[in-house]
This record gives C-alpha cells, structure tokens and sequence, in this order.
C-alpha cells in the first residue's frame, strides 16, 4: 500500500469510527466505587453490576459509616458527584450513609436490603428517589428531601424498622408498595399536595393508629391499607371519588369510618372483616355505588349509618346499604338516635307501654343493657 493510500486509509477509519472522547470509566477512589463522566466531569457511585436489575450479584463490601464526597478527582481531573446509581450500596453492611449537596438523583435498588442502615442525611438537592432504593433496610425514621414530588415503588417496603416518617409538602403520589409491610410505622404525616394512594402503599402496616387521608386525594389503590390492625378511625375526604377492592380490608379495629361527599363507587372487599365497626357518615350527595361483598365479614348490622337526612330511606331500600342496623340522618340525630349509637341493640316504647321501631314524638322510653331512660323527642 502506498504512502498516500494508507493516509487516505487512516481518514477514512477515523472518520467512520472516531475515537470516543467522552469514554466512561469504573474506578475505586477513596473505597467507593463511581462512574466518572469525562464529557462534562460528573459522577455518581456504582455497582459492579447492572444496576437496573437487583437480580445481578452484588460485590458491595461497604460497611460502617459511608461519608460521599462532593468532589472526587482522578488522574488530575475533578468530578463533581451527582447521584447515587442502581445497587450502589446493596447487600452491604453500612450503618450510617452522608450524602453531599451536589447529589440529585438516588437511583434503583440503591441502598436495598442494608439491613444495618440506621441513619441516612438525604439532602434538598435531591429531586428524584427511584423506586426500591430502600427497601428492606434497617431506618428507624427519615427526613425526605422538600423538592421530591413522588415517594416512588417500593421505596421503603419491608422496612419493618420504620417508626416515622414526614412525606414533605409538594409530593402528588405515594406509588404502589411505597410503605408495604412497615410494620413498625407508626406516625407518617401525609401532605396536603397529596392526590394518588397507589395499591399496597400501605399494605400491613400493622402499627398505623389512624387513617387521615388528605384532603386532594382521588383515588386509593387497591389493598392500599389492608390490615392496618391498629388503626380505630378512617377519614376520607371529599375528593376520593372510588374506594377500590380491599383498601381497608382487615382493618380489625377500626370504629368509625367517615367518607366524603364525593364518593361514587365502593368495590368489593373495600371495608371487609372490620370487627368493631360501630359507626359510619356517608356524606354524599347521592347514594353510592356499592357492590355486594364491599363488607364482607364486617357486621354492618350492629353498626349505625349516618347518611344526608334527606338519603335516610333511599339508603333503607338500597343494596347493601339497608342492611346497617341502624340508618340516620346526620344532622336530624335525637337523643335516641344517640343512645343507640352505643347500645345498637336498645328497645324503644312509647309512654303507652307499645314497643316503636322508630322514635316517635313525645315522651319515649329507652331500655339498654345499662338501664332505662326516659327521652323527650320533639320533632
């Protein structure tokens, strides 16, 4: 080959196949492992695996006290670190991780299954926590970053050492399994920005004294509270407008259940198994949708439904609903009206001696387990 043949040669390769001058590259520096960026000097920490798939083995050796730097350098260059990738820290043994200001992303898987991690300072500069990054660790409560507007899949599911957690003002939905089988959570305040509770966000979350969900939110997943056994109220807001399959199924001891005005369709299993159910309002505008096993195993028929007066015998004459033991309308409550509300299985009689199934203007007479009273009804 001649001279020129092989300089035309060599132009041509290079042009067809440039050196790449933005190549990436793996490296310990200072005991963590990072993917430097050289196009634009960033970094983020690493696993030796793909780390969008937790299946991959993990040869994350980290333990102790984990401080990330917000500068690395290499080879005389510096990088400014910018996230945590997919399985940086999995299956290690870390107790304790400081992020730095300059981090914005926490990728998938990131810190899954350090059952050690106890503490963690997660900064505002971080916007975005993928999904699972924290699932199964050992975190007893959590300060969330102010700028996150999603807690993503799975982020905490099987922390079963979290007692607390704050969701910060900004944050429109809490995906599915977000808090699944956090059995120790017991106080987590739910933001007023708060529209979309994801199915099993919540499920078995054995620990919860109460469920207030806020006032924007529309939809709640399936399962998305099942067998939140502590909890002894709900409250669900105007704006829901469905109560899907199973959502506070299991929830033994709950007593009072309230549901705003909005409410359109209840599913099946919605309220099931709910032992000590006393008292429901039901503020809607019209009678709900229900279907048929919405409370399965929950005995309705010893419970009170409080419903808008002017609703109280279309509620009587509707499926499921007529088969509350007592039904009443919310602001038309007598003084029987409220014992009964404690004592379900009263007897009323007029001051004639005749037996009423209902209230009856004048003078009536209360018979309960506890004693007799005697009631003036005068509407």
């Amino acid at each position: 080959m001649s001279k020129n043949h092989l300089t035309l040669f060599v132009i041509l390769w290079f042009s067809l196949f440039p050196i790449d001058a933005t190549a990436n590259e793996v490296v310990f520096i200072d005991g963590i492992r990072y993917l430097l960026y050289s196009d634009n000097k960033t970094a983020i920490t690493c696993s030796e695996y793909d780390g969008n798939d937790p299946r991959a083995p993990q040869n994350n050796n980290y333990s102790g006290a984990v401080v990330i730097p917000s500068f690395v350098t290499y080879n005389n260059e510096t990088y400014t670190v910018i996230g945590i990738g997919g399985c940086s820290f999995s299956f290690s043994k870390v107790t304790s991780v400081d992020i730095p200001e300059t981090v914005k992303t926490i990728g998938n898987w990131a810190f899954w299954n350090c059952q050690e991690l106890i503490s963690i300072n997660i900064p505002n500069s971080v916007t975005q926590i993928e999904q699972y990054a924290f699932r199964s660790t050992g975190l007893t409560t959590v300060t969330l970053p102010e700028n996150l507007t999603e807690i993503s899949s799975g982020l905490f599911s099987g922390c079963r050492n979290l007692i607390s957690i704050a969701i910060p003002n900004g944050v429109t939905a809490i995906k599915d399994y977000a808090f699944d089988s956090c059995s120790s959570l017991m106080s987590i305040s739910l933001p007023n920005s708060l529209i979309n509770i994801g199915d099993f966000a919540f499920w078995k979350c054995s620990s919860l004294p109460n469920i207030n969900i806020p006032d924007k939110v529309e939809s709640i997943g399936k399962e998305a509270f099942y067998e939140c056994v502590s909890a002894e109220s709900i409250v669900i807001p105007d704006a829901t407008k469905k109560i899907t399959d199973s959502a506070f199924q299991e929830c033994k001891n709950v007593k009072t259940i309230n549901i705003g005005k909005g409410i359109k369709l209840i599913l099946n299993w919605a309220f099931a198994n709910i032992d000590k159910l006393t008292e429901m309002k039901v503020y809607a505008e019209v009678v709900p949708e229900i279907k048929a096993d919405a409370f399965d195993g929950t005995d309705i028929d010893k419970a009170t439904l409080f419903v808008k007066d002017e609703l109280v015998n279309s509620y009587k004459n509707a499926p499921v609903w007529k088969n509350f033991g007592n039904i009443i309308g919310i602001t038309g409550t007598t003084g029987i009206d409220k014992i009964l509300i404690d004592n379900p299985s009263a007897e009323i009689y007029y001051i004639d001696g005749r037996r009423l199934d209902q209230p009856k203007r004048g003078l009536n007479i209360v018979r309960t387990d506890k004693g007799v009273k005697k009631v003036i009804v005068r509407k």
